[in-house]
């Protein structure tokens, strides 16, 4: 099945995941991810708009992207060739990348990277990445944007080499935060 049904994000406020031991952040203050040296800010701007008509044909989709029904997180996808897809979405309300960090014992593949201009990013996946691969990137302390990627029927690719550069052009696009 070419789909998943879970989504890739972390859980919205009130759904139970990882463990307790994990969750220091808010209750002890302690940051879990990696801080923002340059922060940017995706509050406000709508989820189509995250990724850039121009950056979205560059890396081999179609605009405009269209607003899925996740009521959750409300990700906006772009189509690509051969069944390829893109979907992204900002979590600008809770504690950024640190988010994933908590639940990161729920991830059968969890690996930190760092994407260009030095922000921090985690792949975080619920299964083996070789399909659909997912990263989370810290945007700012308290924001972070999600990416999934569905690599295209035939492709042998690495789907998350193309989240990341998804991820970067995100960043890129996003105006400076405070």
């Amino acid at each position: 099945m070419r789909g998943r049904s879970a989504g890739p994000g972390p859980r919205p406020a009130g759904e139970s995941g990882g463990s307790s031991a994990t969750s220091t952040s808010a209750a002890g203050g302690e940051r879990l991810a990696p801080p923002v040296s340059d922060p940017r800010d995706a509050s406000g701007v709508a989820p189509c708009d995250l990724l850039k008509p121009e950056a979205a044909t560059a890396l081999g989709f179609t605009p405009p992207g269209q607003p899925l029904s996740d009521p959750s997180f409300k990700p906006c996808q772009w189509r690509g060739p051969n069944g390829a897809s893109v979907s992204v979405f900002a979590d600008t309300r809770r504690e950024g990348l640190s988010e994933v960090y908590k639940q990161k014992s729920r991830y059968k593949d969890f690996r930190p990277v760092t994407l260009a201009g030095g922000h921090p990013a985690a792949y975080a996946n619920v299964s083996d990445p070789e399909i659909e691969c997912s990263i989370f990137a810290g945007v700012a302390d308290s924001q972070a944007v999600v990416v999934r990627h569905l690599r295209p029927t035939g492709d042998r690719g690495n789907p998350c080499d193309k989240a990341k550069l998804v991820a970067e052009a995100v960043i890129a696009g996003l105006p400076a935060g405070k």
